[in-house]
């Protein structure tokens, strides 16, 4: 991730004004709200290097809705993922005594340990808070919801914030995992 986050500061040296991280004590105390698991290595460089100020570089869902068949349109929905918006969201959660947030609807027999809450749908109606899967070293972007079935929008965390935004496949990432 953090070689990521170089090569884009290399390709757009302005990236680097656009972005701002969080300090140690900011990630120990969002991780210190978040039920049994460890924050992801990547998911912690994020913040580290861009938790509070990510530029161009945001989470979105990428919805696609029409009227007909011949009138398909793809739209954009923001997903807060910011440092702010999911420590307020784990402390609120917390304060309030909204541990059901924290588990997966149980007719998906997945085990709540296994996902990791990192994207807040500010929108509500059937659309469902975002996941890392920690099952794959990748971590796949996920979206659970009582409503909808369990989507994956992403193959991996670092395809989820920079494929959609800069509106290209990451070929660099897809070939050459080991290095990124």
């Amino acid at each position: 991730m953090k070689k990521l986050i170089d090569m884009m500061m290399q390709q757009h040296p302005e990236f680097a004004e656009e972005i701002e991280g969080c300090s140690d004590l900011e990630i120990a105390a969002l991780e210190s709200l978040v039920p049994n698991t460890t924050l992801p290595e990547d998911y912690r460089v994020y913040l580290k290097y861009m938790g509070k100020k990510s530029g161009e570089v945001i989470g979105l869902r990428r919805k696609w809705h029409s009227s007909d068949l011949e009138d398909r349109q793809d739209s954009k929905m923001l997903i807060g993922i910011d440092y702010p918006s999911v420590y307020n969201y784990y402390k609120m959660a917390h304060k309030r005594g909204w541990l059901r947030i924290f588990s997966l609807p149980e007719d998906y027999g997945e085990n709540p340990e296994n996902f990791f809450l990192f994207g807040i749908d500010n929108l509500g109606n059937d659309n469902g808070p975002f996941f890392l899967d920690l099952r794959n070293p990748d971590l796949p972007v996920v979206e659970i919801s009582g409503t909808i079935e369990f989507m994956q929008h992403s193959p991996s965390f670092r395809a989820f914030l920079f494929e959609i935004p800069y509106g290209r496949t990451l070929r660099t990432y897809e070939h050459s995992k080991d290095w990124l």
